[in-house]
């Protein structure tokens, strides 16, 4: 199949600098400009370090979300940010989203807002958002008429300006509680339908897991790519699934949930199970989840696995 292409997604870890200079900040010893400094120093190592991996599309490591969903509640009138909640069954915390009215973009804002969330742009860089469940799996909780629909129309416009004013390429929509077992088939077919009318963009997918059973129903969404992780795929799996060939598998083979090295024999005999399919073309080279649960430097030290493969 050839050489592997290579990406990571999702929110980076702060290295012991910038975390250390937050620290400061919020104790009143830097000043705003003194800390973003710190900032741009981590923007560039992340960058450098997807570079020297030969990681391509390049993600800015949303160093600056404190969740995946506080940048939303910035740019809606309508949507606020709710008390801390525990993300899934990790020690991190979120703060999800509520509606407080019918929402609406802030008029004139979604410029500054866009430079301030997803800094880089141009044709080699993707974005990274909430999904369509992710939102409705929240809003829908204290209102049970919020559709798939409703989410979708949310998310059109912030991916319409990022793409066409931005350039950005290719788009991660996070799907952490997407679940199709839990789904009735109404429901299923309600988040098909709002998917199709999301704008025309390349969209790789990452739900919470993949399954030989819930694997056709990723598989019929109008996505670029699809991330499995390979922690919960047996590798004797991939020569029993049929896959789609427009789809581009994007193989969370580096856990990203604990700080052990991955074996490069492991990762080696694992790929040789995957490009055993027929149906797959195109393999991506990805973490199964955020950097953001190790330390920095962990973190790098597993991303760089990938260089070697």
């Amino acid at each position: 199949m050839g050489k592997y292409q290579k990406t990571f997604f999702g929110i980076f870890p702060r290295t012991e600098a910038l975390v250390k200079a937050t620290q400061d900040w919020e104790r009143r010893r830097i000043t705003d400009e003194e800390l973003k400094k710190f900032y741009e120093e981590d923007y560039r190592f992340w960058l450098y370090v997807q570079k020297e991996i030969g990681a391509e599309p390049f993600v800015d490591g949303m160093l600056n979300w404190d969740d995946l969903f506080h940048p939303l509640s910035e740019i809606y009138e309508g949507i606020q940010r709710g008390p801390l909640s525990r993300f899934l069954e990790t020690n991190t915390f979120y703060r999800p989203l509520r509606l407080t009215s019918t929402p609406f973009l802030k008029k004139g804002e979604l410029e500054k807002w866009s430079e301030t969330y997803f800094r880089k742009n141009g044709n080699t860089w993707a974005a990274c958002l909430p999904g369509i469940h992710a939102l409705h799996y929240h809003f829908s909780r204290e209102n049970e008429e919020i559709s798939y629909e409703f989410c979708a129309n949310l998310l059109s416009p912030l991916l319409d300006f990022l793409a066409q004013k931005r350039k950005f390429s290719f788009f991660h929509l996070m799907e952490p509680w997407l679940e199709p077992a839990h789904l009735k088939a109404q429901h299923k077919q309600a988040y098909h339908s709002a998917f199709s009318t999301l704008p025309p963009l390349k969209y790789i997918l990452h739900p919470s897991s993949v399954t030989p059973v819930s694997l056709p129903f990723y598989l019929s969404l109008p996505i670029s790519g699809l991330k499995v992780d390979a922690t919960g795929f047996l590798p004797e799996w991939w020569k029993e699934i049929e896959w789609n060939s427009r789809v581009a598998l994007y193989i969370g083979i580096i856990d990203m949930r604990q700080s052990r090295i991955e074996k490069r024999d492991w990762l080696k005999g694992y790929l040789e199970k995957v490009e055993s399919n027929p149906g797959i073309r195109e393999i991506v080279l990805t973490g199964n989840t955020d950097p953001m649960f190790l330390p920095a430097t962990v973190a790098k030290k597993k991303m760089e696995l990938v260089k070697e493969i």
